[in-house]
């Protein structure tokens, strides 16, 4: 083949792999004055030259072509030995590589031009094999003397290792040597390499994550070619990374297992259950290392036996034999063939080798959060200018208001004061007669003339404060709209696919399942929704124990599955999708379902709920029962499940996100769980509310809407309970002080806020005092020194620096809390009725001072009275004959009629002989010096000022109301 032509068809699609290999030889190419003097401690040149010359060798195997192959093998193989050395410059081996390059761009360049390969490889060939003869055997000495020194342990480890896994063929010829002591292996890493590390971890992490997926795939496929190939490449992308850091265990393990996968494709070997329990044990084995390399510590885990029993299912070794110059090429090309391993055994599935991803940065945690943080206080920033933008245009308003009523009042004192048409008629400035008026008057029309001119300047400096709201006002929009840019863009940071948790759960799912002897098949779907990487993390435990839960409990044996007629592998779909600004995620199996009177009954024995509530409960309520502590349907304990704890835990975890969790079941046909979470934890909508004070917000995702009520009037009283109609469904209220505990303030007139608030599944009302408004916060957690806060999902600082807590809506749909909203609701429908009897009286204040009338006219009214108010005695007289009035508060010492005369004049009116009057005085008047003027039986009572509003308003209730009424209020007589 290395000397007669070579027809290459590439697939279409694949021609930028030959532009892409011979890229690559350019590369090694433009090196090699470089590599020739390279310091040997610098190691990066030599590792380019070593990764290039591999991905030549893998992608020329992966379009066929032998010469492409060849060459790239050569290419690697002096390169490793190069590393091995530390230079280039023994065994003519910078004069090799510039040979083999010099070919290599020969027959890519055909292979561009579409052109078969008429290059001639063999004499390359042949000069490696005379230079690299003297190399290669050095090597193997070196390594032969090394395992002659422990032949002995090497002894000693079989005798102990257990027949069923006894290594074989263990010669000479072994490739790959096992460290018999296995001790911890320190990680020595170039300095200039230390960057790679995290690089490394993350892209094994990835094909472990990838090889465990595709290992539980060929379980139920194991003869698919496709997956097998696509898990070699994987397998060999770990052990490239391992190799080119220098990190001994993942590199042996991983070459031992894709010998046996490379022995699977070539159908020498079928992957059968124990060959795929041994690869799944070598992935957790590979991951366990890869922590300790994240975390620079030794490497104390150990491989050796795995590495034994992979090579117990692997039918020869792999080898490097003692060459000849005939055959030293066929054995360079094993060599490296052992070393790279990532071909693809037929064509088709070339098209899948090619990966794309997108250009994509790593960012870490602090630096988001430092972003998130940044873009809150923008946020926060862009609340207060609009806030100063505000204050500024109330500023000019009343600026503007306070000039115009300037204006009218200096006209009004223009039209008063200056008689502008006389000093027009009799002024002459020729004149030398000046009399006083005249001059005066002057001195008034310039002064005029003065204001005026000030006027104007006040007007000019208005129109220029106008103009700089204005460019307030776009700045506060520019600046709107860069942090919403800002904020959402540092937010999608945070947003990460979904199918970074779900991919964890195929593994674990088939070691569940075969653990208590069941076959269950996972299908996930909806892997690229995103949510924040906050709640990734959070959800993991409890997908976990869901998932966990319908194999032990929902899916059944595998005979058991056969007798009623279903499939013997059950079957649990794991799927996510967006519903408007929510995720939603579903766990369905198709088992036997749940069965509501064994839940029932064990709710009873469990002494949950009782006979006489057993009757009402619905379908859901008895279903909910599961997410009570304790509440287990297993009818055994075993490992995985009947010791009561779990779905409690998972419901307040998933509450904790803000999400829902709903329970959908049918006997013998499968349980549905539906999760439904916010898609961030970060930025959330919140409407602010108040209750007697103390203020609390919402997520408005959880408001359904805010209705302005009167307690008596719009919410009625159903038993002990009280609720609302809305939209014809009954929603049991309270106060929000009912749930959290504070003082609550009562409003006489009953007018409250009442927030309908909806969970998903359930709707409650929330009575407050006040609704403040709505804003976009950045959501922060309570900190490490606060375990839990009932009710309270976090915090956020509002644009007033003002600390609020945002509260959880589900767990407050979800708790039954001991309202005093009834006794509330009774005691304003007490006070209604008192207030309905008051605004039957009329009662008239009499004041001279407007002050005091004001001050007693606004109490009485807010108790409930109507009121009349005049400022003398006589205006009083005349609106008493146009009314019926009930009660009279009148004070003594006013103009054109006192209160003496007022009275007397009162009482001989016939309607007003029995009413009561209440004298208001201040400190000139005594009760002595009125009861010397009047009779006491004229007048009630007797109140110096300031008046005490409270014993007027009883005295007034006790002469006005019914005895009945009084009574209740707590008044005698």
């Amino acid at each position: 083949m290395d000397s007669i032509s070579e027809s290459v068809s590439l697939l279409e699609g694949d021609e930028y792999l030959a532009v892409s290999i011979l890229s690559r030889a350019n590369q090694i190419q433009n090196n090699l004055a470089n590599l020739e003097t390279a310091d040997p401690e610098n190691g990066d040149l030599f590792d380019d030259a070593y990764v290039s010359s591999h991905y030549i060798a893998g992608f020329g195997k992966i379009i066929k072509s032998e010469k492409i192959h060849h060459l790239g093998s050569l290419a690697e193989l002096i390169a490793d030995l190069a590393r091995q050395f530390h230079s280039y410059s023994d065994h003519s081996m910078i004069y090799l590589t510039g040979l083999i390059v010099e070919k290599l761009i020969e027959v890519c360049e055909d292979l561009v031009s579409g052109n078969s390969l008429e290059t001639d490889i063999s004499d390359v060939v042949g000069e490696c094999a005379i230079y690299l003869k003297s190399a290669i055997e050095l090597v193997e000495r070196q390594k032969r003397e090394k395992r002659e020194n422990r032949a002995a342990l090497v002894s000693q480890i079989a005798l102990e290792t257990p027949s069923d896994i006894a290594p074989t063929n263990l010669s000479d010829d072994i490739f790959v040597e096992i460290d018999t002591e296995e001790v911890p292996e320190k990680i020595i890493i170039d300095p200039e390499r230390i960057g790679l590390i995290s690089d490394f971890c993350e892209e094994v992490w990835d094909s472990l994550q990838k090889s465990e997926n595709l290992l539980i795939e060929l379980e139920n496929n194991p003869t698919s070619k496709d997956l097998i190939n696509e898990l070699f490449r994987a397998v060999h992308t770990i052990k490239g990374g391992s190799r080119l850091l220098e990190i001994k265990k993942i590199e042996k393990l991983s070459h031992e297992l894709e010998t046996v996968l490379d022995e699977v494709r070539s159908n020498r070997k079928t992957l059968d259950a124990n060959m795929i329990d041994v690869a799944l044990d070598c992935v957790k084995r590979i991951h366990n290392i890869t922590e300790e390399v994240a975390s620079r510590e030794p490497i104390n885990t150990k491989v050796n036996d795995l590495i034994l029993k992979l090579r117990g299912n692997v039918a020869s070794s792999i080898s490097i034999k003692k060459s000849t110059n005939t055959d030293i090429s066929k054995n360079i090309n094993e060599t490296s063939t052992n070393q790279e391993k990532q071909n693809l055994s037929d064509g088709d599935s070339s098209k899948s080798a090619r990966v794309l991803r997108d250009d994509s940065i790593k960012v870490s945690a602090e630096k988001l959060d430092s972003v998130l943080n940044a873009s809150s206080e923008v946020y926060i920033t862009r609340i207060r200018l609009e806030n100063d933008k505000n204050n500024l245009s109330d500023a000019i308003n009343f600026m503007d208001k306070t000039i115009e009523a300037l204006k009218k009042d200096f006209d009004n004192w223009l039209i008063k004061n200056v008689d502008f048409g006389l000093i027009e008629k009799n002024f002459n400035k020729d004149s030398q007669i000046y009399d006083e008026e005249l001059l005066e008057n002057f001195k008034n029309k310039n002064h005029t003339e003065s204001v005026f001119a000030r006027q104007s300047d006040l007007v000019v400096g208005i129109e220029k404060l106008s103009i700089q709201n204005r460019n307030i006002q776009k700045n506060v929009e520019d600046l709107e709209v860069l942090s919403s840019r800002l904020q959402s863009g540092a937010m999608n940071f945070r947003m990460v696919p979904i199918s970074t948790l779900f991919n964890r759960f195929p593994a674990q799912v088939r070691d569940i399942a075969r653990q208590i002897g069941k076959r269950v098949d996972l299908k996930i779907s909806g892997n690229e929704t995103e949510l924040d990487k906050i709640l990734i993390n959070q959800l993991s435990d409890p997908l976990l124990h869901l998932i966990r839960n319908s194999i032990d409990h929902g899916i059944e044996e595998p005979q058991k599955r056969i007798e009623m007629n279903k499939e013997e592998v059950g079957k649990i779909n794991l799927r996510a999708y967006y519903m408007g600004s929510n995720a939603v995620i579903e766990i369905e199996d198709d088992g036997k379902g749940i069965d509501s009177n064994v839940i029932l009954k064990k709710a009873l024995d469990k002494g949950l709920i009782s006979e006489s509530q057993k009757a009402s409960l619905s379908e859901k309520e008895i279903l909910d029962l599961i997410f009570e502590p304790g509440f287990s349907s297993a009818e055994f304990v075993t490992e995985l499940s009947g010791r009561g704890v779990g779905m409690d835990v998972v419901k307040t975890s998933i509450s904790r996100m803000q999400g829902s969790i709903k329970l959908q079941s049918t006997v013998n046909s499968g349980t549905l769980v539906t999760l439904r979470l916010p898609l961030t934890l970060a930025v959330v909508g919140i409407i602010l509310v108040s209750e007697n004070g103390y203020e609390f917000a919402f997520p408005i995702l959880n408001v359904d809407e805010i209705i302005r009520i009167n307690l008596t009037k719009d919410v009625a009283r159903v038993n002990e309970t009280l609720v609302y109609n809305f939209r014809s469904e009954l929603v049991a209220v309270n106060y929000l002080s009912d749930f959290l505990g504070y003082p609550k303030r009562i409003d006489e007139n009953g007018e409250n806020f009442l927030l309908i608030l909806n969970d998903g599944e359930n709707k409650i009302g929330v009575i407050v005092d006040s609704v403040l408004g709505q804003q976009n916060v950045l959501l922060k957690q309570l900190g490490s020194l606060i375990e839990t806060a009932p009710f309270v999902i976090g915090c956020t600082i509002l644009s007033n620096s003002k600390l609020v807590l945002i509260l959880n809506v589900i767990e407050l749909t979800q708790r039954n809390v001991r309202s005093d909203a009834l006794a509330v609701y009774e005691k304003i429908e007490s006070g209604d009725k008192v207030r309905s009897q008051r605004n039957q009286n009329t009662v008239m204040i009499v004041d001279d001072s407007r002050l005091q009338r004001s001050r007693l006219c606004s109490f009485l009214e807010n108790a409930g009275y109507k009121i009349i108010q005049a400022s003398d005695g006589y205006e009083a007289l005349k609106l008493s004959e146009k009314e019926i009035i009930s009660a009279f508060c009148i004070d003594i010492e006013m103009p054109l009629m006192d209160g003496y005369q007022l009275i007397k004049r009162l009482k001989l009116q016939p309607k007003y002989q029995d009413v009561p009057i209440f004298v208001i005085s201040g400190l000139n008047v005594t009760k002595d010096n009125l009861l010397s003027m009047i009779s006491n039986e004229e007048i009630q009572n007797f109140f110096a000022k300031p008046v005490d509003l409270n014993s007027l308003l009883v005295d007034l209730d006790q002469q006005c109301l019914t005895d009945q009424v009084t009574v209740s209020l707590g008044i005698t007589s």
